[in-house]
């Protein structure tokens, strides 16, 4: 994953417009980060509950 990293990265450099693509590229990382967290905290309740279930089974197991 890192060596695509890399490789995108280089590639990017290259271009004339790399600042612009930089910040694109920051910005759509800032959004799906956004996006998780968002996702994460609604979903938190319900992962707990899975997780207990679970926890409840394997004791009864």
């Amino acid at each position: 994953m890192l060596k695509i990293y890399t490789h995108i990265i280089t590639r990017l450099a290259d271009s004339e417009e790399r600042g612009a693509v930089a910040i694109e590229y920051a910005l759509l990382a800032l959004l799906i980060a956004v996006a998780l967290v968002v996702a994460m905290t609604a979903l938190q309740v319900d992962i707990g509950e899975a997780f207990a279930k679970v926890g409840t089974a394997l004791d009864a197991a």
